[in-house]
């Protein structure tokens, strides 16, 4: 009879290994999502930055690029919380949108050309924001097994 004393096996229960398979917390990736989404969008927008001060004249690239580099920071600040949590982080998101919005509207208290827009055009700019995580939650959603992607893990594996 052999010795079971090893401690490399472990038995695992179905619920640890449920809890093995979750994420972090509801405020880690809602953190997470909102330190990735500003430093994606600053990070973005010093290459857009870059890119609309190479030219000429910036002044009409300034605000398209800056614009396109905040979405996709808020895209990758989705992404990021959905990885994280590794489900589709739709809340999470939610509330690192909300906090996103607030803090973009506290700086822009302080500048001066805050008032150079209309209403509508700052609603929109901010409905943005919020869109743009929802659809980086939902892109980065763990996806389900299917026999197709089973089989092409399968594939891989024999080719290495």
């Amino acid at each position: 009879m052999k010795s079971t004393d090893n401690k490399s096996v472990r038995a695992v229960t179905p619920s640890a290994a449920k809890k093995q398979s979750e994420g972090v917390g509801f405020a880690a990736a809602s953190l997470t999502g909102l330190i990735g989404g500003i430093a994606a969008g600053l990070l973005l927008l010093l290459i857009a930055a870059a890119a609309a001060y190479s030219t000429s004249d910036p002044d009409p690239l300034s605000f398209p690029l800056s614009v396109a580099a905040l979405y996709c920071g808020m895209f990758a600040g989705g992404v990021a919380a959905s990885r994280i949590s590794k489900k589709a982080a739709i809340a999470e998101s939610a509330v690192a949108a909300t906090a996103t919005n607030a803090l973009m509207l506290a700086v822009s208290a302080f500048i001066g050309a805050h008032n150079a827009y209309p209403l509508w055009a700052k609603l929109l700019l901010h409905a943005g924001i919020f869109a743009a995580f929802m659809i980086g939650a939902l892109a980065a959603r763990p996806r389900k097994r299917t026999s197709k992607n089973v089989r092409h893990a399968i594939k891989r594996r024999a080719a290495r």
